[in-house]
């Protein structure tokens, strides 16, 4: 059995430099001019108590300040503002000199290659009925599907070659259609303080958290 990702629970357990996190809020007011906790959760992809616990570090350094409240659209009580004061300013300019890169905080490379390791697909086994049934609207051979099996039950890697327009990479999508188990890829890793995009739209699919906050 795979388990999903646990996200982090206070800003100490984001397994990297909090200046990582801090550049990744101030890039959100002066790329996106995001203002509220509940904004930049919805964008950097963390907690809400975890952006708040930022934001305050923010305050206390003075590179961001409150001003009011966002009328809520619920009738509640509204959300704090922040700005970017003058040293939020250069603080988000010499972040910006180091990366362009806003958006879902990355995953430490540890934790990355932990969830790698404990999603390894060695522990699922396909049928020969599950291959049929993954080829089955296509035409190929029955030697194929027989030789298919043991390597695709291997767990290993599988070098599919041949000229252009021979169904390589159809072939490749059948025997990803093969497996149940899902596969969690972070949008992006850290690895020493560089950000490393992973997730590509064209190839993965977007997992929706129910308790992510949705309002912006």
């Amino acid at each position: 059995m795979i388990y999903e990702p646990k996200a982090p629970t206070k800003l100490s357990e984001v397994g990297y430099d909090l200046n990582l996190v801090l550049q990744l809020i101030c890039k959100g007011m002066y790329l996106e001019n995001l203002e509220t906790a509940i904004q930049f959760s919805y964008e950097i992809k963390l907690p809400t108590n975890i952006i708040e616990q930022a934001l305050q570090e923010l305050v206390s350094r003075k590179q961001v300040e409150s001003v009011g409240m966002m009328n809520s659209t619920t009738g509640g009580l509204g959300s704090l503002r922040y700005t970017l004061m003058g040293a939020g300013r250069k603080f988000v300019q010499d972040a910006m000199n180091q990366n362009q890169y806003f958006g879902p905080a990355p995953v430490p490379l540890e934790a990355f290659c932990n969830q790698v390791r404990a999603q390894s697909i060695g522990d699922e086994r396909v049928s020969p009925e599950d291959i049929e049934a993954s080829f089955s609207d296509i035409v190929v051979p029955d030697e194929f599907t027989r030789q298919l099996g043991p390597a695709v039950n291997s767990g290993m890697s599988i070098l599919i070659y041949g000229p252009a327009g021979n169904g390589k990479t159809t072939v490749a999508e059948k025997v990803a259609h093969i497996f149940d188990s899902v596969i969690y890829v972070p949008h992006a890793i850290e690895v020493n303080g560089t950000i490393i995009k992973v997730f590509d739209g064209s190839v993965h699919e977007s997992v929706e958290v129910e308790n992510l906050p949705v309002e912006r």
